[in-house]
């Protein structure tokens, strides 16, 4: 697969930043959290935001009956994904036990109906998810992408929900190639990223190894950093 030049990547960014202002989408129900709660998982913040805008932008075009969000944190994009395509079964993985059940809670707030719900601890795709390889349409993934200190990735609290690493890489690094595992051919993964993630450069890598064509969907200033979701379609 040809790899993403930096002026298509630069044209892309810009065409993504546009459409993004004119994205504002309505969020599940989160009212059954109060900021206590909020200090044990992460809150619904700028990316969650702009997650739900990318989902509700493009998911429904692809009909997926089968998703799964990776890290899920408060629910919140999992929840606005399945009221979004009314697919036949969601899937949510968090190493955090307090996100586990803020997830579930989310999910039950939102009183959905006629969709198969499964809610996991899991260290990313850990042991026993190999069972649903390759049978998922959808992933959704807002890693832990903050530039960090090694040492700091790789916690079960709230902290595991931000420590990126080395160039807010280490965690996506080691997700991504279970993720092509995981998903369908023609399956979509949408994932946020900082520029400091080096996303043209990630492209670029998973398309020449796996095949994988990737492209920035929306893109927004969130205070000192540029969030964007980038859509990732396995190809082979």
């Amino acid at each position: 697969m040809p790899k993403l030049s930096p002026s298509s990547y630069a044209l892309q960014l810009s065409a993504a930043s546009t459409l993004t202002k004119t994205l504002r989408c309505n969020l599940p129900t989160l009212s059954h959290f109060n900021y206590i709660d909020y200090s044990n998982f992460y809150e619904p913040s700028d990316d969650t935001f702009l997650m739900c805008d990318a989902l509700s932008l493009d998911m429904p075009s692809h009909s997926p009956k089968r998703i799964l969000e990776l890290g899920s944190g408060s629910g919140c994009n999992i929840v606005h994904a399945a009221c979004l395509c009314s697919p036949e079964s969601c899937f949510a993985l968090d190493v955090n036990p307090l996100a586990v059940e803020a997830t579930l809670k989310t999910w039950e707030a939102n009183e959905i109906e006629g969709v198969e719900f499964t809610v996991h601890r899991s260290d990313l795709l850990g042991k026993g998810t190999e069972a649903w390889w390759p049978s998922i349409d959808c992933v959704i993934f807002n890693p832990p992408y903050v530039p960090t200190p090694d040492e700091e990735v790789g916690g079960e609290g709230i902290e595991a929900s931000w420590a990126g690493g080395e160039d807010g890489r280490r965690v996506i690094d080691r997700a991504l190639p279970d993720i092509w595992k995981l998903l369908k051919v023609g399956g979509v993964l949408y994932m946020i990223v900082v520029d400091d993630n080096k996303p043209l450069e990630l492209i670029n890598k998973h398309s020449e190894e796996y095949g994988v064509e990737g492209s920035v969907l929306v893109r927004r200033q969130a205070r000192n950093e540029f969030l964007s979701v980038l859509k990732m379609v396995k190809t082979r």
